[in-house]
């Protein structure tokens, strides 16, 4: 860094030929500049300035896009307040500068601080929430961030608390009863557990959610019978079965197998059960012809109904559930009974890291079952899904748009080498969606470029 001023001046002599807003200079027209850093390598400028009255955080960032336009180079501007009053007027002047910073890091946090009260006692900054979020802020170390910026610009050492809201019993147990209901009324919306099951008869199928049917007639004929004898015990969900629920009926869709030759001869047979609350192991030990029926009948996807002893498995050192019967579930599949189709817009395949795991190729067939005459595949910033869509989409019959979900920077910021300071901007999302073949061309150049150029990793 090179010091390129050595006293004080006043900012209208130093910017005065900067092109920017009349009220953006007039909020720093009191300002002296004390300090004018310049590195050479990473062509980045860092201004210090005294201003005698707290300027808002965007007023600063205002103050450094203009900056940047016109050295044409990152700029940092810190500047350093002055309050002659003592330190419990800090919150009041500074509270939105405190929650911009906050919410700088992350902007989540700025949630977490909505209608929260800011109090100065002594040395120490609380900060009372109206939510329960202090382990959320002090995991993020907000309290360390906004005592370094204290300090920065106001020079003065004021360590910062976050104070949770204090705790009603009536209100938190409340809380959790209303939680737990949300959750089985979303749980019922995905896996539906008829009133009348272990009931002799059939239920009768929704067209809007999977239902299920269960022949228990008590014969070993019986097609629905894969493993053992029929039983109609209820089922419970599959979070609730513990080391202490002994014999125990659960039901699920099977999304793993594994079998195993064991020295006795038999086979040890398992199989992986969700219901989508949580998933459990499922073993059993199958003679040849035991385990030719469960071949035939367990396959990854398929519905069954299993009652058996839940217990502690010394091998996979994990709770499993050692089958006494299992039988067969039909599943009537939801279908989309709509007379005018819709056509999704927006749409992620497992190439959107951590928002999707579905593969392009089931997304098109689900589509295409549902009858929908197109579908559009916007991954977050990313193309590679186009191929396979393109394959899938040419057996099936449906169009594909060819899209992709887009950041927008809100403004320009750089870090201390300089470079765009992504992490600390606003971003926005948008979708952007192919018209044409030129248009893809241009999708093709713009996310090769945002890679090249701008996309952090």
């Amino acid at each position: 860094m090179h010091n390129t001023t050595d006293k004080k001046r006043a900012f209208s002599d130093v910017f005065g030929e900067v092109t920017m807003d009349g009220k953006l200079f007039d909020a720093f027209r009191e300002a002296l500049v004390t300090q004018f850093l310049y590195n050479k390598i990473s062509k980045h400028v860092e201004i210090h300035m005294e201003l005698p009255e707290v300027v808002q955080m965007n007023r600063i960032y205002s103050l450094e896009k203009a900056l940047c336009s016109h050295f044409n180079a990152g700029v940092k501007v810190i500047p350093c307040f002055s309050i002659k009053n003592d330190n419990k007027d800090i919150p009041k002047i500074c509270r939105e500068n405190f929650i911009e910073v906050i919410a700088g890091k992350s902007a989540h946090f700025r949630y977490l601080l909505e209608n929260a009260i800011f109090e100065v006692e002594d040395q120490k900054l609380n900060i009372h929430l109206k939510t329960g979020g202090s382990m959320i802020l002090q995991s993020g170390n907000c309290n360390k961030v906004l005592e370094d910026y204290i300090l920065t610009y106001f020079r003065k050492e004021i360590k910062v608390c976050f104070i949770d809201p204090p705790l009603d019993e009536k209100e938190r147990e409340r809380y959790f009863k209303e939680k737990s209901s949300i959750e089985q009324k979303a749980i019922k919306k995905i896996v539906c557990y008829p009133a009348g099951e272990g009931r002799k008869g059939r239920s009768r199928a929704s067209v809007n959610t999977a239902s299920y049917r269960v022949n228990g007639k008590g014969k070993s004929t019986d097609p629905d019978i894969v493993y053992g004898k029929p039983f109609n015990e209820e089922t419970v969900p599959i979070s609730e079965v513990s080391i202490d629920s002994g014999r125990v009926a659960v039901k699920g869709k099977v999304i793993y197998i594994e079998t195993r030759l064991l020295n006795s001869g038999k086979t040890l047979f398992c199989f992986d059960l969700t219901d989508l609350t949580h998933s459990i192991t499922v073993k059993c030990f199958a003679s040849e012809k035991q385990l030719a029926a469960l071949t035939d009948n367990v396959k990854e996807g398929e519905w069954l109904r299993v009652l058996g002893d839940a217990q502690f498995d010394a091998f996979s050192r994990e709770l499993a559930l050692m089958a006494k019967s299992i039988m067969k579930i039909h599943v009537i599949e939801k279908m989309d009974n709509a007379e005018e189709k819709r056509v999704e817009l927006h749409l992620h395949t497992q190439m959107s890291q951590m928002d999707a795991v579905t593969t392009v190729k089931d997304l098109i067939e689900r589509a295409a079952k549902w009858g929908h005459p197109a579908v559009a595949i916007t991954d977050h910033g990313v193309v590679q899904a186009y191929p396979d869509a393109y394959e899938a989409a040419k057996k099936k019959g449906i169009k594909i748009i060819y899209g992709v979900e887009i950041y927008l920077l809100g403004e320009d910021r750089f870090d201390e080498k300089g470079k765009t300071d992504y992490k600390n901007i606003d971003t926005y999302h948008a979708i952007l969606l192919a018209r044409n073949l030129i248009g893809l061309k241009n999708l093709y150049r713009l996310i090769s470029e945002s890679h090249m150029e701008y996309f952090y990793k």
